[in-house]
């Protein structure tokens, strides 16, 4: 007897055939999928529901109300110029007026902001 003979010898000692007792229907098969299938339904609600009751940002509502600010108004209209210079055909990039403006209402919002963090 060889190696590969006695591993089917052991093999066959060891595992055990099991045999099918009952044909399972096909409409168990699909009452066991709508089961798992409105299992799946259920826990998304849940999720959903879960995101429903996550807080409001303050901070876009601090940043909006210093947007208001005459700080925060001036760079907005020149962003806006530069905007409309751009929509007029010029190249020129409205990178650094927008960092301005969105730096300036930053430092507005930042004095507020942290005493409204739950």
């Amino acid at each position: 007897m060889n190696f590969f003979e006695s591993l089917g010898s052991i093999t066959s000692y060891l595992t055990t055939s099991v045999y099918a007792e009952e044909e399972v229907e096909a409409t168990e098969v699909e009452e066991s999928v709508e089961a798992v299938s409105e299992a799946d339904e259920v826990e998304a609600a849940e999720e959903e529901e879960e995101d429903d009751e996550e807080p409001e940002d303050q901070k876009i509502k601090i940043s909006e109300e210093c947007e208001k600010t005459a700080a925060c108004s001036a760079l907005k209209a020149k962003v806006d110029s530069c905007v409309q210079r751009r929509e007029g055909g010029s190249t020129e990039s409205c990178a650094e007026e927008f960092y301005h403006f969105i730096e300036s209402v930053d430092h507005c919002a930042a004095g507020s902001l942290f005493s409204k963090l739950v």
